[in-house]
């Protein structure tokens, strides 16, 4: 039991390791550019990225990833309609959770989507609201 607490309490702050880095990368290309690109903002090891949406659970987040991950336990997206939450995965691991404050780069229209790592290009969408500047694919995907 008590190895299992240790599992939990490294692979929480493997998820959490650099979230606030590359949310802060995220919003700084978005401001400059009105663009954002996943590769420069997020760490290296991952081979996707998949975006959960304002107020999805555990069930959402398994039919995206593919697998199971606690969603519920591991962030605030069940709770919030400010944040989308960008989960980095190699392989069936996710190796960094990032909430993500929809007016710094608005994700959430993308609920329920991967991307590569090499179409993880996204731009500043001509529809968006004023209050969450939507971002869409690069590649229009």
């Amino acid at each position: 039991m008590k190895q299992l607490g240790v599992s939990i309490v490294v692979a929480g702050a493997l998820t959490s390791c650099g979230s606030s880095h590359i949310s802060e990368s995220i919003g700084e290309q978005f401001a400059a550019t009105r663009t954002v690109d996943l590769q420069v903002a997020a760490p290296e090891s991952w081979d996707r990225v998949c975006i959960i949406g304002p107020y999805q659970g555990n069930e959402a987040a398994q039919q995206t990833l593919g697998f199971s991950w606690p969603v519920e336990s591991r962030s605030s997206i069940t709770e919030s309609d400010g944040i989308s939450l960008l989960l980095f995965v190699r392989a069936e691991d996710v190796v960094a959770a990032v909430e993500q404050r929809r007016d710094r780069g608005d994700f959430a229209s993308l609920d329920g989507r991967c991307f590569s790592r090499s179409e993880a290009q996204f731009v500043h969408s001509p529809r968006a609201e004023e209050d969450w500047p939507e971002l869409v694919p690069s590649g229009g995907a």
